[in-house]
């Protein structure tokens, strides 16, 4: 009795030392934003979702993130626009972009992606090319992920 109730305590104390992930999303079309929500949930992240820019700054505001997926034609502010806000707020975060497109031939959106290196997924794409774009842009990131904080 007394090794089962110690396996128990084993087993949460070291479910609470994996530290989940945590992904900002910023999607305007309210159905991709909840199907990528709830699949990176499934998928062990915590998602904190919203729908443009603003809300997205508010959010890098309040705390870091480990990664930020991002839409590139949202209202309010699009973004290439959100990317240079948060460069300026927080640049360690930059790092930590997926910008999403379905606007592959846009040449302004290619450039701005193309001039800040970034990681990109065209729409539509398939969830599991979002989780190995995750994983890319984990690799290439600075050891800097356990300084993700609150403000």
């Amino acid at each position: 009795m007394i090794a089962a109730n110690r396996s128990h305590i084993n087993a949460r104390d070291s479910h609470s030392m994996i530290q989940t992930k945590r992904i900002l999303l910023l999607e305007d079309s309210v159905l991709l934003n909840g199907m990528i929500e709830e699949f990176l949930a499934v998928n062990c992240y915590e998602v904190v979702a919203v729908s443009n820019g603003v809300e997205g700054l508010r959010a890098v505001l309040k705390e870091d993130f480990d990664f930020i997926i991002c839409d590139m034609v949202m209202p309010k502010l699009p973004g290439n626009l959100f990317y240079l806000s948060v460069k300026k707020m927080k640049p360690h975060l930059c790092s930590r972009f997926i910008f999403i497109t379905g606007h592959a031939c846009n040449p302004k959106i290619n450039d701005f992606i193309k001039q800040v290196k970034g990681t990109v997924l065209l729409k539509p794409f398939q969830m599991d090319d979002l989780l190995e774009a995750v994983t890319f842009v984990q690799v290439k990131t600075p050891s800097d992920r356990n300084k993700t904080s609150k403000v």
